[in-house]
C-alpha cells in the first residue's frame, strides 16, 4: 500500500496535515519527513513495534541505536536520567541545532530496546516541522536518516530510495533540506567536562567548541 503523501511547508506546517501525520505515528507508524539536515524517519520512541518497523524499512540490525528527537531540554534530562543544572544549561545553549548529543544513560527505560545501549543520542532539529511532529505527538520520537543501511542519506524527496518510501505510513515532502549534510554527533563526558566529535557534520566544530567552553568556563 502506498503511503499517505503530503506536500508541507517545513517552517510553517499546515496543522491539518500535521494531525494526519501524528495519527499515523500513534497507530503506531513511521513517518518520512525533512529536517534541516537530511530526510529522516520518525516513530514513537516508546513503541517496540514501531522501532522494529524502522529497522525493517532500513534493513538495519536491531542492535544498532537510534537517536531520540525532542522539542525541549527537559525530555533529554528525563530520558537519560540526569539531574544536572550544568547539563540543562548545555542543552539550552546548543539546541536547536544540526547536532546529535550522546549522553550516558543513567536509568533503565521501557521498552527494553534502549537498555542495550550505554548512551542515548538526543536531537532537537533547527526545523519547525520536526519539532512540531514531536510536540503534536506528545512524546519524543526516534529519528534516523531515511536511507537503506549503508547508503547516502537523502537531502530531498527525489533522492529517497523507493523501497524506503514504500515502507513508511506517511511521507511529508517539504522540498530540499537546507543544509544537505547529516548532523554532527558529539559525545559528552559531563563528569570530566570533556567532549569528542564522533561524526563531523553540519554543526561547525569551532561553534561547538565556543558554546561548550562558554558553558563550562
Amino acid at each position: 500500500m502506498a503511503p499517505d503523501y503530503f506536500r508541507i511547508d517545513g517552517e510553517h506546517p499546515d496543522p491539518h496535515i500535521l494531525r494526519k501525520a501524528v495519527e499515523r505515528l500513534n497507530r503506531p507508524g513511521v513517518i518520512l519527513h525533512a529536517t534541516e539536515t537530511v530526510y529522516g524517519l520518525a516513530a514513537r520512541w516508546d513503541n517496540e513495534a514501531a522501532l522494529q518497523k524502522v529497522s525493517h524499512i532500513k534493513r538495519r540490525p536491531p542492535e544498532q541505536p537510534y537517536s531520540i528527537m525532542i522539542d525541549d531540554s527537559e525530555a533529554a534530562l528525563a530520558l537519560s536520567g540526569w539531574n544536572s543544572m550544568e547539563l540543562r544549561r548545555l542543552l539550552e545553549a546548543l539546541f536547536p541545532a544540526p547536532l546529535t548529543l550522546l549522553l550516558p544513560r543513567k536509568r533503565p527505560l521501557e521498552p527494553g530496546f534502549w537498555n542495550q545501549f550505554p548512551e542515548i543520542g538526543f536531537r532537537m532539529p533547527d526545523h519547525t516541522l520536526s519539532r512540531e511532529l514531536v510536540r503534536q505527538a506528545g512524546a519524543p520520537l526516534i529519528t534516523t536518516s531515511a536511507n537503506l543501511s549503508g547508503e547516502t542519506p537523502p537531502a530531498s524527496m527525489e533522492e529517497v530510495n523507493r523501497e524506503i518510501l514504500s515502507g513508511v505510513d506517511c511521507a511529508l515532502d517539504s522540498g530540499a533540506c537546507p543544509l544537505k549534510t547529516p548532523s554532527t554527533v558529539v559525545k559528552v563526558d559531563l563528569e570530566n567536562r570533556t567532549y569528542a566529535i564522533v561524526r563531523p557534520g553540519a554543526f561547525p566544530e569551532q561553534n561547538l567548541e565556543e558554546i561548550i567552553n562558554s558553558v563550562w568556563k
